[in-house]
């Protein structure tokens, strides 16, 4: 698990949350990033501990979502080595990781799938993504199959971003919803990078202009008042992993 380091000046600038009994519940989603076996423990890919560690943070905020009447999505990220998907070559050339993801991360492989571990009920969303963000134009080949059209079809207006990598997919796809309109909830303690550094300054470059930088702990209470699980019940389920 990473050791947090944010600076509560800088994340103070954000003004308050909406009071929970003021807060639609109906229009808020979890968004679940690329919690894929690839980037957590695949032997051939970019395996993760501090990724394995919030797997049940994850979930215990996906059930909290569910009963306060909220959307749970899961992103998976895949690459085709074709059109406008494909990457070229200088950005294979240029760092090792790209060019393992384009060998192996293409839809339907095994590295490819979520988790065994995450908590999906029936009801979820399953969104596939070419790009890091989840609002990239060119994650998706048509628009309907895109994160920001299930979004807004859904009447969705608050989004609690989790997943991996910190710096990478979930900032990306945070400051994209930010610029979509959209309030940006990044949990600190359910989103992983390679390194704390990283994952801190994420958090920090994040935190006081683009998203409020909650814990588990925080946005569970938050959840409550809607249905979610308590505080009380995060610790029961799991005390080790409360912010």
């Amino acid at each position: 698990m990473h050791k947090l380091d944010t600076n509560a000046d800088v994340l103070g600038r954000k003004a308050p949350l909406p009071e929970a009994k003021d807060a639609d519940f109906g229009r808020v989603a979890l968004i679940v990033i690329d919690m894929q076996r690839f980037f957590i423990d695949a032997p051939g890919g970019m395996p993760n501990s501090h990724a394995a560690d919030i797997i049940d943070s994850i979930n215990v905020l996906a059930r909290a979502t569910r009963d306060a009447g909220g959307m749970v999505v899961f992103t998976q990220h895949a690459f085709r080595d074709d059109g406008r998907f494909a990457l070229p070559e200088w950005k294979k050339g240029d760092h090792p990781v790209l060019a393992r993801l384009a060998r192996d991360l293409s839809v339907g492989s095994p590295d490819f799938a979520l988790h065994d571990r995450l908590d999906i009920a029936p009801g979820d969303h399953r969104i596939t993504k070419f790009q890091p963000s989840a609002f990239h134009p060119l994650s998706y080949e048509h628009e309907a199959d895109g994160l920001h059209y299930l979004l807004r079809q859904s009447g969705i207006d608050t989004l609690i971003i989790t997943g991996t990598v910190t710096n990478g997919c979930c900032e990306c796809t945070a400051r994209d919803a930010w610029q979509h309109h959209y309030r940006v909830l990044f949990v600190s303690d359910a989103n992983a990078a390679a390194t704390d550094a990283e994952h801190n300054a994420s958090l920090n470059g994040m935190g006081g202009f683009v998203a409020h930088v909650v814990t588990t702990r925080q946005t569970a209470d938050w959840l409550s008042a809607g249905g979610g699980v308590s505080s009380d019940n995060l610790e029961q389920r799991d005390p080790a992993r409360v912010g």
